[in-house]
């Protein structure tokens, strides 16, 4: 993942007390419709992708061991 220049969350509609947001990456608006939760959940994954590359995207699924007796 190249890294952004600009990460912004803009109003969709100015306000509106229900508010929703739009997500944007270098000007490319990549979530619409959003609510103040989700915006700041999309933006912590991008971070962190942006942090940390090579760490696994999907969860692990623990082993299991069968007991040979």
């Amino acid at each position: 993942m190249n890294v952004p220049a600009t990460i912004g969350i803009e109003w969709e509609t100015a306000g509106d007390p229900a508010a929703m947001f739009r997500l944007k990456i270098d000007d490319r608006v990549v979530g619409e419709n959003l609510t103040a939760a989700q915006a700041h959940l999309l933006v912590g994954e991008i971070l962190e992708r942006i942090v940390l590359p090579n760490k696994p995207r999907k969860p692990q699924r623990p082993k299991i061991v069968e007991n040979a007796e």
